[in-house]
């Protein structure tokens, strides 16, 4: 299952995506950012909250995907991702699915 390391971020997003609902899971892509709407700013998420949280009974993965080569998380992100391991979640960082399915085997 060995992936090329030069992805883009799509690529990655989609290729851990497929293999997740492969494995049976519900996959909910998170939205984080500030927008604007008709003059006004809405923000959403959280910030460092990761890209992706897959859902099966009794399971919860979030899921941080990053380009296959240089894809660095940023301060908020290990902040989060931090706090959510600490609580007991798993937390995810891809840069291919090969490292999704490593995770899957783990937590089996």
């Amino acid at each position: 299952m060995s992936c090329p390391h030069n992805l883009s971020e799509k690529n990655v997003a989609k290729q851990c995506k497929d293999l997740l609902e492969a494995h049976g899971y519900k996959v909910i892509r998170l939205q984080v950012g500030s927008f604007s709407r008709r003059g006004a700013w809405l923000s959403v998420g959280q910030r460092g909250m990761p890209d992706m949280l897959a859902l099966k009974p009794k399971e919860c993965i979030f899921i941080e995907t990053k380009r296959g080569k240089g894809g660095v998380l940023s301060a908020d992100q290990i902040a989060w991702h931090t706090t959510a391991r600490i609580q007991g979640y798993t937390v995810i960082v891809a840069s291919d699915m090969q490292h999704v399915a490593d995770e899957l085997r783990r937590v089996a």
